[in-house]
């Protein structure tokens, strides 16, 4: 699967929903997946609580190795008191970054917005901006609740 991201992507004026179980690409080239697991009765459970994941707080499903939520053991930790690095990119293109801000402190779901992102300055495109990105903490859903920008579809490549 591939998808051409936009390399400046521009909020939406409304959040959009996610269309797909895939929300975003780690820099690991494992995928995210949306914050969210079904049962038979369409009850929605956190994943990390309902799922059988590893260390990395990810699993294989249909042939695709994925993660749910930070996986902070298996990714790029930056150093202590500084803010966390870049560890991938949602699929409107917009920069998915670990769980500490600019002052090194751990960002709060009540500092994020509705999709579990915000705009401050990070290095972002090889240098540091004023942008929005989505932040990964250990508050559910971890990840990706919405797309402040407009996603990308993925699409099959033949090899």
């Amino acid at each position: 699967l591939h998808a051409d991201l936009p390399i400046n992507p521009k909020v939406s004026a409304t959040p959009n929903c996610i269309p797909s179980l895939m929300t975003g690409i780690a820099l690991t080239g494992a995928a995210w997946h949306v914050e969210a697991a079904p049962d038979s009765s369409l009850n929605v459970y956190d994943p990390n609580a309902a799922l059988p994941t590893d260390r990395c707080f990810g699993h294989p499903y249909a042939k695709e190795y994925h993660y749910h939520g930070y996986s902070w053991k298996c990714m790029e930790q930056g150093k202590a008191g500084e803010q966390s690095p870049l560890l991938g990119y949602a699929l409107d293109g917009f920069g998915i970054y670990g769980p500490r801000g600019a002052n090194g402190k751990l960002v709060t779901n009540a500092q994020l917005d509705e999709c579990h992102g915000m705009t401050s300055k990070v290095l972002f495109n090889g240098k540091v901006q004023k942008v929005y990105h989505y932040v990964l903490n250990n508050e559910y859903p971890y990840s990706i609740g919405c797309f402040r920008g407009t996603p990308q579809q993925m699409v099959a490549m033949n090899h």
